[in-house]
Protein backbone atom coordinates (compact mmCIF):
# COMPACT_ATOMS: atom_id res chain seq x y z
CA UNK A 1 0.00 0.00 0.00
CA UNK A 2 2.69 2.48 0.94
CA UNK A 3 4.57 1.69 -2.24
CA UNK A 4 1.41 2.21 -4.29
CA UNK A 5 0.76 5.57 -2.67
CA UNK A 6 4.37 6.61 -3.10
CA UNK A 7 4.41 5.57 -6.75
CA UNK A 8 1.11 7.36 -7.33
CA UNK A 9 2.49 10.58 -5.89
CA UNK A 10 5.70 10.29 -7.87
CA UNK A 11 3.80 9.59 -11.08
CA UNK A 12 1.45 12.53 -10.50
CA UNK A 13 4.37 14.84 -9.78
CA UNK A 14 6.23 13.63 -12.84
CA UNK A 15 3.15 14.17 -15.02
CA UNK A 16 2.97 17.79 -13.94
CA UNK A 17 6.70 18.19 -14.42
CA UNK A 18 7.59 18.66 -10.80
CA UNK A 19 9.77 16.61 -8.56
CA UNK A 20 8.06 15.03 -5.52
CA UNK A 21 9.76 16.78 -2.63
CA UNK A 22 6.83 16.95 -0.23
CA UNK A 23 7.74 13.77 1.64
CA UNK A 24 4.12 13.51 2.84
CA UNK A 25 2.82 10.40 1.14
CA UNK A 26 -0.40 10.21 3.15
CA UNK A 27 -1.50 13.83 3.04
CA UNK A 28 -4.76 12.94 1.26
CA UNK A 29 -5.54 9.98 3.52
CA UNK A 30 -6.66 9.60 7.10
CA UNK A 31 -5.89 6.56 9.25
CA UNK A 32 -9.05 5.20 10.86
CA UNK A 33 -9.27 2.33 13.35
CA UNK A 34 -11.94 -0.37 13.01
CA UNK A 35 -13.89 1.07 15.98
CA UNK A 36 -13.99 4.48 14.32
CA UNK A 37 -15.32 2.92 11.12
CA UNK A 38 -18.15 1.37 13.10
CA UNK A 39 -18.95 4.71 14.79
CA UNK A 40 -19.03 6.47 11.41
CA UNK A 41 -21.12 3.75 9.82
CA UNK A 42 -18.49 2.97 7.19
CA UNK A 43 -17.81 -0.65 8.14
CA UNK A 44 -19.63 -1.77 4.96
CA UNK A 45 -16.76 -0.28 2.92
CA UNK A 46 -14.24 -2.84 4.21
CA UNK A 47 -12.85 -4.72 1.23
CA UNK A 48 -13.64 -1.98 -1.28
CA UNK A 49 -11.07 0.23 -3.01
CA UNK A 50 -12.19 3.16 -0.82
CA UNK A 51 -10.44 1.66 2.23
CA UNK A 52 -6.84 0.51 2.26
CA UNK A 53 -6.14 -1.97 5.05
CA UNK A 54 -3.02 -1.23 7.02
CA UNK A 55 -1.95 -2.81 10.32
CA UNK A 56 -4.87 -2.48 12.81
CA UNK A 57 -6.96 -0.02 10.79
CA UNK A 58 -7.57 1.48 7.39
CA UNK A 59 -6.57 4.45 5.29
CA UNK A 60 -9.52 6.39 3.93
CA UNK A 61 -9.62 9.37 1.59
CA UNK A 62 -9.68 12.56 3.68
CA UNK A 63 -12.61 14.07 1.77
CA UNK A 64 -14.68 10.93 2.27
CA UNK A 65 -13.78 10.93 5.95
CA UNK A 66 -14.89 14.57 6.34
CA UNK A 67 -18.21 13.81 4.62
CA UNK A 68 -18.73 10.79 6.88
CA UNK A 69 -18.01 12.88 9.99
CA UNK A 70 -20.53 15.50 8.83
CA UNK A 71 -23.16 12.83 8.12
CA UNK A 72 -22.58 11.00 11.41
CA UNK A 73 -22.96 14.16 13.52
CA UNK A 74 -24.98 16.78 11.63
CA UNK A 75 -25.30 19.08 14.68
CA UNK A 76 -21.54 19.38 15.20
CA UNK A 77 -21.27 22.63 13.22
CA UNK A 78 -24.13 24.32 15.07
CA UNK A 79 -22.62 23.23 18.42
CA UNK A 80 -19.27 24.64 17.32
CA UNK A 81 -20.92 27.94 16.35
CA UNK A 82 -22.76 28.12 19.68
CA UNK A 83 -19.57 27.47 21.64
CA UNK A 84 -17.76 30.11 19.58
CA UNK A 85 -20.51 32.65 20.32
CA UNK A 86 -20.47 31.72 24.02
CA UNK A 87 -16.69 32.21 24.20
CA UNK A 88 -16.97 35.59 22.45
CA UNK A 89 -19.75 36.70 24.83
CA UNK A 90 -17.73 35.53 27.83
CA UNK A 91 -14.70 37.45 26.60
CA UNK A 92 -16.80 40.57 26.07
CA UNK A 93 -18.33 40.21 29.54
CA UNK A 94 -14.88 39.83 31.06
CA UNK A 95 -13.71 43.00 29.30
CA UNK A 96 -16.77 44.94 30.46
CA UNK A 97 -16.31 43.78 34.03
CA UNK A 98 -12.66 44.79 34.06
CA UNK A 99 -13.35 48.34 32.89
CA UNK A 100 -13.95 50.74 35.75
CA UNK A 101 -17.28 52.50 35.58
CA UNK A 102 -17.11 56.20 35.02
CA UNK A 103 -18.69 58.20 37.75
CA UNK A 104 -18.03 61.43 35.90
CA UNK A 105 -19.96 62.96 33.02
CA UNK A 106 -17.29 65.48 31.98
CA UNK A 107 -13.57 65.94 32.54
CA UNK A 108 -12.76 62.21 32.42
CA UNK A 109 -9.05 62.83 31.89
CA UNK A 110 -8.88 65.19 34.87
CA UNK A 111 -10.75 62.68 37.06
CA UNK A 112 -8.40 59.86 36.03
CA UNK A 113 -5.37 62.07 36.75
CA UNK A 114 -6.69 63.02 40.20
CA UNK A 115 -7.56 59.43 41.07
CA UNK A 116 -4.09 58.26 40.01
CA UNK A 117 -2.52 60.97 42.15
CA UNK A 118 -4.69 59.94 45.12
CA UNK A 119 -3.72 56.29 44.62
CA UNK A 120 -0.02 57.24 44.51
CA UNK A 121 -0.35 59.17 47.75
CA UNK A 122 -0.01 57.44 51.07
CA UNK A 123 -2.99 56.18 53.07
CA UNK A 124 -3.33 59.45 55.00
CA UNK A 125 -2.74 61.64 51.97
CA UNK A 126 0.92 62.45 52.57
CA UNK A 127 3.43 62.85 49.69
CA UNK A 128 1.41 64.91 47.21
CA UNK A 129 -1.95 64.00 45.73
CA UNK A 130 -3.99 63.80 48.90
CA UNK A 131 -7.49 62.36 48.96
CA UNK A 132 -9.31 62.21 45.64
CA UNK A 133 -11.34 65.27 44.68
CA UNK A 134 -13.61 63.19 42.43
CA UNK A 135 -15.62 61.84 45.35
CA UNK A 136 -15.72 65.17 47.20
CA UNK A 137 -19.18 66.81 47.08
CA UNK A 138 -17.66 70.30 47.02
CA UNK A 139 -16.14 69.62 43.58
CA UNK A 140 -19.06 67.58 42.23
CA UNK A 141 -20.06 70.07 39.53
CA UNK A 142 -16.56 70.01 38.00
CA UNK A 143 -17.17 66.40 37.00
CA UNK A 144 -20.91 66.56 36.26
CA UNK A 145 -21.74 69.99 34.77
CA UNK A 146 -20.73 70.51 31.11
CA UNK A 147 -20.16 74.20 31.84
CA UNK A 148 -17.04 73.21 33.78
CA UNK A 149 -15.64 71.00 31.02
CA UNK A 150 -11.92 71.44 30.36
CA UNK A 151 -11.18 72.00 26.66
CA UNK A 152 -7.69 70.67 25.96
CA UNK A 153 -7.69 72.15 22.45
CA UNK A 154 -8.51 75.73 23.50
CA UNK A 155 -5.88 78.38 22.88
CA UNK A 156 -6.02 79.48 26.52
CA UNK A 157 -5.09 75.98 27.61
CA UNK A 158 -1.68 76.24 25.98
Amino acid sequence: LTEELEEGKSAAAAAVGKEDTSGAVFEDYKFVAKQDLDKLGLSHLVGTPLLHAYMHGFYIDRKLYQRAIAAADPDAYSRWQASKRAKAAEKEDRILLQQPRRRTKVNHALAAKLQAAAAAAGPDGEEGGGPSLVGDDRFGKVFSDPAFAVDDDAAAFF
